[in-house]
């Protein structure tokens, strides 16, 4: 028997790649933890791997291109090996997928229990998976001391652009127990940043209820607040039509919450916002902005906008323009609209219509990432002078040199903070001086370390 037919029958080896968001890889971090535990060997070298696992996005239509040229790329320089396609992609296209026979395995990612079961068959080592949301995991994507802890799974939203229901379905929230008990675990063993992550973090414990309020978001922070120890919690991703009163007091309240808000408003015309299945207008979104600061007056505002969604004109992309001057939210991702089959906004204009659109909504897009830069600009440079805790994430090979966050930059999306002397190493929190700003990044000169 050849070594080759060999390795195809005693797999006992996986490469995990992820494409996508800090949820996919979350999930990802809980496929390799179940097949660790049942007798498979990760790796982070795809040579040395019997098997290819390839985590998939599926939310617009570049996700969706990026995850299929790397598993097709992983197919191409390992032809020989076994390759698993799962996530949000293979969930939302596996029957299609499986019609092409890119891939041994195409299975979707409603349950990391059937993937790593499906996993664990193609490697010659099945093995029955207990079924749960979660489970300990001991590999993170994540840069030392910094990990996201997924409470809950799917979303009720609806909003007529987003395949995201079509693909991860509706709500399923973890218990308030079991989230206590893994930031109690993270946070003993050195984890510093805590980044708690959903589709939509104020529908948690809803079970499905959209109008039950953030009852049980506010009781879940209350009780991560309690636990004992130097650590900080970010929010990502709260729905601006279901912020509370009360959520904001208890963020307020909270010692370790940070006042770091992660609101995709999408964008300011009501007329847009309707046929987006949002709520709220620019009026209303101001309001909220204005409560937060005034409650919080340090509080840091994040948001996303979509450019070129059905319906939008140059005039109405210029009151998103308008609202960006007035709100001066300091850190705003913008993309353009991608017509996702399957979802209510896809019926809005055809395909022609739609390639048509796309150069505005470029164009509308240039134009609001122009303004924001400037506000994102002026307000680093407000930073200056000031001294703030920094986690290391990366230094500079043989230069007196790294890289960090500091508490307004979430990973990954903001800004980053360029630290100078001091030899923190990477996970280390070093209590630093901010002495320039460049743009969305700042410079810091080390003072001492916080944390080490």
């Amino acid at each position: 028997m050849s070594s080759e037919s060999f390795r195809d029958i005693e797999a006992r080896s996986f490469y995990l790649e992820t494409c996508g968001c800090a949820k996919n890889s979350v999930d990802s971090e809980n496929l390799i933890a179940l097949l660790s535990q049942n007798g498979l060997r990760h790796t982070a070298d795809a040579v040395a791997a019997d098997i290819l696992i390839v985590n998939t996005c599926g939310f617009i239509d570049d996700a969706k291109k990026e995850s299929v040229a790397v598993f097709t790329d992983l197919r191409e320089r390992y032809p020989g090996k076994k390759l698993a396609v799962t996530g949000c992609l293979a969930q939302r296209y596996e029957n299609e997928l499986k019609k092409t026979g890119a891939a041994d395995l195409f299975i979707g990612n409603r349950s990391i229990r059937k993937t790593a079961e499906a996993v664990l068959k193609l490697a010659g080592a099945e093995a029955a998976v207990p079924d749960r949301l979660f489970y300990e995991r001991n590999f993170f994507f994540s840069t030392p001391r910094s990990v996201y802890v997924k409470i809950a799974e799917g979303c009720e939203n609806f909003c007529s652009f987003c395949a995201i229901p079509l693909i991860r379905g509706r709500i399923k929230s973890r218990s308030e127990e079991s989230v206590e008990a893994e930031v109690r675990a993270l946070t003993a063993s050195g984890v510093y940043e805590i980044n708690l992550a959903a589709q939509d973090l104020t529908a948690f414990g809803s079970n499905g209820n959209t109008e039950s309020g953030t009852a049980a978001l506010e009781r879940l922070l209350k009780r991560l607040d309690a636990i004992d120890g130097n650590f900080q919690i970010r929010l990502l991703y709260l729905h601006p039509d279901h912020i509370t009163d009360s959520l904001l007091q208890t963020v307020a309240s909270c010692k370790k919450v940070l006042p770091y808000f992660d609101i995709p408003f999408q964008h300011a015309c009501v007329e847009i916002l309707r046929r987006m299945g949002r709520k709220g207008d620019a009026a209303v979104y101001s309001r909220l902005i204005k409560k937060i600061r005034t409650l919080m007056p340090n509080a840091v505002i994040r948001s996303t906008f979509m450019a070129g969604f059905p319906g939008e004109t140059k005039k109405r992309a210029a009151e998103v323009g308008a609202f960006l001057k007035e709100n001066r939210l300091d850190w705003v991702g913008f993309f353009v609209y991608s017509r996702e089959e399957g979802t209510a906004a896809a019926r809005f204009r055809g395909a022609l219509r739609h390639r048509l659109a796309r150069r505005r909504a470029f164009q509308a897009k240039a134009e609001w990432e122009k303004i924001q830069a400037a506000v994102t600009a002026e307000k680093m440079k407000a930073a200056v002078g000031r001294e703030e805790a920094v986690l290391i994430e990366e230094p500079f090979a043989g230069e007196p040199l790294a890289v960090g966050r500091t508490w307004f930059q979430a990973p990954e999306v903001d800004g980053c903070v360029v630290v100078k002397g001091g030899n923190p190493k990477a996970g280390d929190v070093w209590l630093c001086r901010i002495v320039a700003a460049n743009g969305p990044d700042l410079e810091a000169e080390a003072l001492r370390p916080w944390i080490v």
